[in-house]
């Protein structure tokens, strides 16, 4: 998935801008799961930025605050899905370059919302069928 701010040309009607600042919740990190994102590789990057997204052009992940989030389960589950779509950058499994049209890009969600819940049940945490549902059902 891209961040609007990742395409050029976009009518103003796709930039949005939160009602209201994202809170700090205080959910706290857990190292084990840290541990286990960093051995990917992936750069990721953290601030006040309330969305998360893949920037293959950057190559980095960005997602927000670990506080932001109701609950670490939400942060790390999030976290997974813009690892898999991390992975298919040109210096790994280069999906992007091969898969261009509007069809390509279905098929990365739906490598990113399989691959999430797969990640998250070995990493023992539950995924939100819901929301990997509709990513799959789109």
């Amino acid at each position: 998935m891209f961040n609007a701010k990742q395409i050029k040309g976009l009518d103003p009607e796709y930039y949005s801008t939160p009602a209201e600042a994202a809170r700090d919740l205080g959910t706290d990190p857990d190292p084990a799961l840290d541990a286990f994102f960093a051995a990917t590789g992936a750069e990721i990057r953290t601030s006040d930025e309330s969305q998360a997204y893949d920037d293959p052009a950057a190559d980095h992940i960005h997602i927000p605050l670990i506080a932001k989030f109701h609950d670490a389960a939400g942060y790390y589950e999030t976290l997974a899905h813009e690892a898999c779509h991390w992975t298919g950058h040109s210096t790994r499994l280069d999906r992007f370059s091969r898969f261009t049209d509007r069809k390509a890009y279905a098929i990365q969600e739906l490598i990113a919302g399989i691959g999430n819940c797969m990640v998250c049940s070995q990493l023992g945490l539950t995924p939100d069928f819901a929301k990997s549902g509709a990513y799959l059902k789109s």
